[in-house]
């Protein structure tokens, strides 16, 4: 099985023939889902409240995650970061993200407004308690014991280049016309 990230102890022990019904990567997913579901639907069935604000900042964090990589290309400079690709926004690149960028910050603080007026305990948006706390403890998590631990992945940057610039040319990449060696094939099957 492929590093499960979630619950190692538990999620990393099931035998492939067993729980084999569509492949090990759609069950160790599922057996995930099918959790983290139970668990919402228990934080549902003890406060309305909560289970909205559960979904609401997952909605602000998906949005977040999204729209960050566009901010990072608009403080950078969209012309120094991106390699010449197949898809282009050409002139209205940096528009589009600015628009994206300022979109997503405005939905983040909609989703933070109580829904109801007079705002009472009950009816209001726990969403920025939830994303305060959760940032706070991935902070926290951060500087104490997983600073200096993550590895990211190997990748072969030549490849990576060369099936770009196949793409923009409009060449088809499997179809390759010099002798596949073992480690190529071995590589591209990584991919």
């Amino acid at each position: 099985m492929a590093g499960p990230r979630e619950c190692p102890g538990l999620i990393g022990n099931f035998h492939h023939s067993r729980f084999n019904l569509l492949g090990s990567d759609f069950n160790l997913a599922h057996r995930c889902t099918d959790r983290n579901s139970k668990l919402y639907g228990l934080i549902f069935l003890g406060s309305t409240t909560a289970f909205s604000a559960m979904v609401n900042a997952s909605i602000v964090f998906q949005q977040t995650t999204c729209v960050v990589p566009q901010a990072i290309l608009l403080y950078r400079g969209r012309a120094k970061v991106l390699p010449p690709r197949y898809f282009d926004l050409g002139k209205y690149g940096a528009t589009i993200n600015a628009i994206a960028v300022i979109w997503v910050m405005y939905l983040n603080v909609m989703y933070c407004i109580p829904t109801t007026v007079p705002v009472t305990p009950a009816n209001m948006s726990y969403v920025s308690v939830v994303c305060t706390g959760l940032f706070t403890f991935v902070i926290v998590l951060w500087y104490t014991t997983k600073r200096g631990e993550f590895k990211g992945p190997v990748i072969d940057f030549a490849l990576l280049a060369s099936r770009r610039m196949d793409a923009i040319h409009g060449l088809d990449p499997t179809e390759d016309t010099e002798e596949a060696t073992p480690s190529k094939l071995d590589h591209d099957r990584a991919f």
